[in-house]
C-alpha cells in the first residue's frame, strides 16, 4: 500500500557535531518533506546535459541546495562567530499553485557545506517513505 507524504508536515534537527553540545548551545534546524512537485523539481536539477544531448553531467551541489532551498524551513540559536543570532531568511518564490517561501541564497550562504550536506540528506530521506517505514 502506497503510504502519501505530509509535506507541511515539519520536524526539527540537530546535526551530529551539536548533539555533543550543551542544549542551550545547540542549533536547532526546523525542516519539512517535500511535495511531489518539489521532488521532481529536486530531481531534475541532478542531471544535466549538453546541446545534442550525448553527454550527461550529475551536479550533486544543485541538487543538494534545491533540496535546502524548498525544505529548510526555520533555524534556532544559529549564530555566527560574534556570537550574535543569525535570522532565518526567506524570499517569496512563484510555483505553479501559487507562490511559497523558500530559504534565501543569503542565508544558505552562511551555513557551513557540511552542515548543508547533512540537511539536504535529511530533507531528501524524510522526502520518501521506505518500505520498511510503512506500519501495518
Amino acid at each position: 500500500m502506497t503510504i502519501a507524504i505530509t509535506p507541511g508536515e515539519t520536524w526539527e534537527y540537530i546535526t551530529k557535531a551539536d548533539r555533543e553540545l550543551p542544549k542551550e548551545e545547540q542549533t536547532v534546524w526546523v525542516l519539512r518533506a517535500l511535495d511531489g512537485s518539489e521532488s521532481r523539481r529536486l530531481n531534475n536539477s541532478l542531471v544535466s546535459s549538453d546541446r545534442d544531448m550525448k553527454k550527461l553531467s550529475f551536479t550533486l551541489a544543485d541538487y543538494q541546495e534545491e533540496a535546502l532551498k524548498c525544505g529548510l524551513i526555520g533555524a534556532v540559536n544559529f549564530k555566527d562567530s560574534a556570537g550574535n543570532i543569525i535570522e532565518f531568511e526567506t524570499v517569496k518564490v512563484g510555483t505553479l499553485r501559487g507562490s511559497t517561501r523558500q530559504a534565501s541564497a543569503a542565508f544558505l550562504a552562511l551555513v557551513p557545506a557540511g552542515v548543508q550536506v547533512e540537511l539536504a540528506e535529511q530533507i531528501i530521506n524524510n522526502t520518501q517513505l521506505e518500505p520498511a517505514d510503512v506500519k501495518n
